[in-house]
């Protein structure tokens, strides 16, 4: 995950939990010191795994949530839906260069040839794994609250178009970026849940 990406300060966070460690893509796992464990979860779409049980739930409504570690351990968690809230979610691919180890010459020249080879029909995947230089090889982040991106970041994305490519500077931390806005902006519902 880039160093791009702010922290998020609702709640006391523990950690963000992954597809990929038996838990929920995008789910947000805290603990509120009066409530206890709490889950943020957005739905994508109607395919995630636990659409059928969210979409047409309300606030209030208690849920039994499907999460792969917990099947497989026969558990099935139950949630309280505390709050359902509206998400601007954004999709970027970048390539960062480090303006404390590049002169910003060179960062204007790097720069100038990655859009080039990209106007020519070199993927941005294929620029990312050579050029960026905090080991992102895609440089993409999927899908991110909009407000997780330093300003910079959404106030040059915002009113982009699907496909453009575009530079990002922020001086003061000497990031400079080349940034492709992959899809159009979003918004996904988050379902803000307590453990029973």
């Amino acid at each position: 995950m880039s160093a791009r990406m702010l922290p998020s300060t609702r709640f006391a966070l523990i950690s963000i939990i992954a597809l990929g460690c038996g838990s929920y893509k995008g789910e947000l796992k805290s603990f509120d010191p009066d409530r206890g464990e709490v889950l943020h979860i957005p739905i994508q779409d109607s395919t995630d795994v636990n659409a059928k049980v969210l979409l047409p739930a309300q606030v209030g409504d208690k849920v039994t949530l499907r999460f792969n570690k917990d099947l497989r351990l026969g558990k099935k968690p139950r949630y309280r839906i505390h709050a359902i809230q509206a998400e601007r979610q954004i999709h970027f691919a970048y390539i960062y260069l480090d303006g404390s180890k590049l002169s910003l010459t060179r960062i204007d020249s790097l720069r100038d040839i990655i859009i080039a080879q990209l106007e020519q029909g070199v993927r941005f995947d294929t620029l990312a794994a050579r050029y960026n230089m905090d080991g992102n090889k895609t440089g993409e982040l999927g899908w991110v609250k909009e407000d997780n991106y330093i300003e910079e970041f959404t106030t040059a994305g915002r009113h982009r178009r699907k496909g453009e490519v575009f530079k990002v500077d922020e001086p003061s931390m000497r990031w400079y970026h080349v940034v492709k806005k992959l899809d159009d902006d979003r918004t996904v519902p988050i379902y803000i849940l307590w453990k029973l």
